[in-house]
């Protein structure tokens, strides 16, 4: 069974669309072996392994908790492409790294530490043909 590891920006689903479809993913991965990270005050029960899961609104405390485990994960699914800023605080994650692009947070700029990091990217989902064309237009 291949594990995941799956980092979200929420999942409340007042928020908007990336939390429902966050929260679609994970109903899809019930009974798998998952892990989450969440970026928010969501409550981890959305999550199919709470136990195993964190929960910050708070970017360095997040990153310290995660820092303070381990990720021995196959997967690492980024449910947005800002959670890719997470992963080097993932000690024991050599898995391959998904991430996917849900629309305007893919049609600018990115950073120059996002950049980087997209170039270890195993995978990319999109959720249209407009935001992977607008997505290649600022990323080499």
């Amino acid at each position: 069974m291949i594990s995941i590891f799956f980092l979200t920006p929420g999942l409340d689903p007042r928020q908007g669309g990336v939390q429902v479809s966050a929260l679609d993913a994970l109903t899809g991965v019930r009974g798998r072996d998952v892990s989450c990270v969440v970026y928010g005050t969501d409550p981890l029960a959305a999550c199919p392994n709470p136990g195993r899961s964190l929960c910050s609104s708070g970017k360095f405390k997040l990153a310290a908790q995660m820092f303070a485990r381990r990720w021995p994960a196959d997967v690492a699914v980024c449910w947005h492409i800002a959670m890719l800023k997470l992963l080097p605080f993932a000690r024991g994650f050599r898995g391959k790294v998904v991430v996917f692009l849900h629309g305007i947070e893919a049609w600018r700029p990115q950073s120059s530490d996002i950049v980087k990091k997209l170039q270890k990217v195993d995978l990319f989902l999109s959720n249209s043909d407009f935001t992977w064309n607008d997505f290649l237009k600022y990323v080499p």
